[in-house]
């Protein structure tokens, strides 16, 4: 359950952030950012555009960890960003890393989300292929991965 936890800690965190992030539109006046978790509405297009999705990637567990008196877990989500451009590739891509930068200080300065779970840095971030992406809808995703201890119980 502690997957599960994280997963609603990190979108409520970016909830609250996003609230206040001023999302410019491609018109000039701000947009609402929406959060989604593992997916994007059936109904997409541009209506879902701008938005962030947050999905679970991988996870390890290690019992041999001797600094905690327990189990020390791994979790790495993917932070999905998208952004609706239609001026230019140029405009797409400013927008983009916008997001991009605004996302990571964001987690930077959330190192704790949910009371336990703490950001390991570095910070990895990427692009999709860019000869399957580089169109007015861009995406990048960051890769946040989080520690934790469970603690020993008995045999």
């Amino acid at each position: 359950m502690r997957s599960r936890e994280l997963l609603l800690a990190v979108r409520d965190m970016l909830t609250e952030a996003m609230n206040e992030y001023p999302f410019p539109s491609p018109c000039g006046h701000s947009e609402d950012l929406e959060v989604f978790m593992h997916g994007l509405p059936d109904e997409q297009g541009r209506r879902t555009y701008p938005f962030v999705c947050i999905r679970w990637v991988s996870g390890e567990l290690d019992e041999s960890a001797e600094i905690y008196a327990g189990a020390e877990c791994k979790e790495e989500l993917a932070i999905v960003l998208g952004v609706y451009a239609p001026k230019n590739q140029e405009q797409a891509g400013l927008i983009l890393a916008e997001l991009l930068d605004w996302t990571r200080a964001v987690l930077r300065r959330n190192r704790i989300v949910g009371g336990k779970f703490e950001l390991i840095l570095p910070l990895k971030s990427s692009i999709p292929d860019p000869e399957k992406q580089w169109i007015e809808y861009h995406m990048a995703t960051i890769f946040p991965e989080y520690q934790y201890a469970i603690p020993s119980t008995p045999i």
